[in-house]
């Protein structure tokens, strides 16, 4: 089937080939891949959307996996390639989650809802060999943390404030320089203890580029920069 996370990166990978076209002088090609993500944008929401059973999550994929995608709907508004009544029902959809805290725990974000799962023997419905709550099939990540404060401020400022709060809180009581038994930044984490991969500094580096304004973003500069705001 189709799925949603390579078609954001297509996307995204489609706008910045139009820009070296463009800085190189030739606006026909860079008018090509402009066609290439119109297109993409156009698509998502009736692809990937179900609102009826989802509400403003995207599916991960049209077949199997057909489950809310968290990262994938989080990176699609970031990316600005949904639009208009999609991308006002994803952030809707998105924010509720926050307030309900199914998908987040301390500041870090789940890949599904845990009110979406699979099973309960499986918050992905298929995985290779992951247990339930760890890795891909249910952890919690700080990698997309800068994403889901970005989509949130849009509609509770304080509720995305809170978020990048805990985030903080998180960070300085795990930090790894406190010595064994420490190691944040992780890589993902659990509810019950559980810990993978510690100082991956990915869970620090692309929020602060999310939040900072300088991950590229097909949004407008002053509705990012939101790192010292947040502050």
């Amino acid at each position: 089937g189709q799925i949603l996370f390579p078609s954001l990166l297509r996307y995204r990978a489609a706008g910045e080939l139009a820009e070296l076209w463009q800085a190189l002088g030739n606006s026909e090609r860079a008018g090509e891949y402009r066609q290439i993500q119109e297109r993409i944008s156009r698509n998502l929401a009736l692809v990937f959307g179900v609102p009826a059973r989802l509400q403003g999550w995207l599916m991960a994929a049209t077949k199997v996996g057909r489950q809310a995608d968290v990262w994938g709907t989080l990176y699609a508004l970031h990316l600005g390639a949904i639009k208009g009544a999609p991308a006002d029902r994803a952030a809707d959809t998105i924010t509720d989650a926050l307030r309900r805290k199914t998908i987040v725990f301390e500041g870090a974000v789940r890949h599904v809802p845990t009110d979406l799962d699979a099973s309960p023997q499986s918050a992905r419905e298929r995985t290779a060999g992951v247990a339930v709550n760890t890795y891909q099939n249910g952890a919690y990540w700080h990698t997309p943390t800068g994403w889901l404060i970005e989509a949130v401020r849009r509609r509770d400022p304080p509720l995305a404030s809170e978020m990048f709060d805990e985030y903080l809180r998180h960070l300085r009581a795990q930090d790894f320089r406190r010595g064994p038994g420490h190691g944040a930044p992780w890589e993902c984490f659990g509810r019950k203890g559980y810990t993978q991969n510690g100082v991956y500094m990915t869970s620090v580096t692309l929020p602060w580029a999310v939040l900072s304004g300088t991950e590229r973003s097909e949004r407008k500069p002053n509705e990012r920069k939101l790192w010292h705001t947040l502050l």
